[in-house]
């Protein structure tokens, strides 16, 4: 019986392997009529000046060494490089303000929490948002640190022709997954797939930490 059942059951699947095949290469999705989706790739480069100053405090987790926050801000220019253009040129001012950068010393491992702003040579915003990056290495030793993250920014202007409100913001964002080299004077960055021709290679620096998103005591 327990044969019977097995040549049973492989027939069964055999003939459950036809039916999915069956949906799968069958009809192709309706089309929505009301959505209209988007998504154009986005690649820059950043190259951005100021100044970032430290203090030091002691860890949550009691190590040896104590940890370090920078605090400060960038400003600088953001040059766009195609192939895609998208709704909104890239190019042009940008900043990177509030920044809280706060380095374990004991492994020189950090989280670098900013907002990215983009401007118009007037000063109207583009897009505003998150800019989250992973560290590692101490920019007061004179070295300039590498570092990986995201940045998650709303763009500002009018989408398709239609203002935004405070009920009705526009619904274009930057999700940009981005590289940087940072010291106390300077942040130079790309995002994208294309921007400097590749990638700046760093390691996916990741952490389990209390500073972001919600930093409740993650700072010096």
């Amino acid at each position: 019986m327990k044969k019977v059942l097995l040549i049973v059951g492989a027939g069964a699947c055999f003939a459950l392997g036809g039916v999915l095949g069956v949906v799968a290469s069958g009809p192709t999705p309706k089309i929505a009529s009301a959505p209209t989706p988007e998504i154009d790739r986005a690649n820059s480069y950043l190259n951005l000046h100021g100044q970032v100053n430290a203090v030091q405090c002691a860890g949550e987790d009691a190590k040896p060494k104590p940890y370090e926050t920078f605090t400060g801000s960038y400003a600088g220019n953001e040059i766009q490089v195609n192939p895609d253009p998208t709704d909104y040129v890239l190019s042009g001012p940008v900043s990177i303000s509030g920044v809280a950068w706060t380095i374990n010393l004991n492994t020189n491992r950090g989280v670098f929490l900013g907002t990215i702003t983009r401007t118009t040579s007037s000063g109207a915003v583009v897009y505003k948002g998150a800019i989250t990056l992973i560290t590692q290495g101490v920019p007061s030793t004179g070295t300039v640190v590498p570092a990986r993250g995201w940045i998650n920014a709303r763009f500002a202007p009018a989408d398709d022709g239609v203002a935004p409100t405070a009920t009705n913001p526009n619904d274009d964002f930057l999700l940009a997954n981005t590289e940087f080299k940072l010291s106390t004077t300077a942040a130079t960055g790309q995002f994208g797939d294309t921007a400097g021709g590749g990638t700046l290679n760093y390691k996916d620096f990741s952490v389990v930490n209390n500073v972001a998103p919600v930093a409740l005591d993650g700072h010096c």
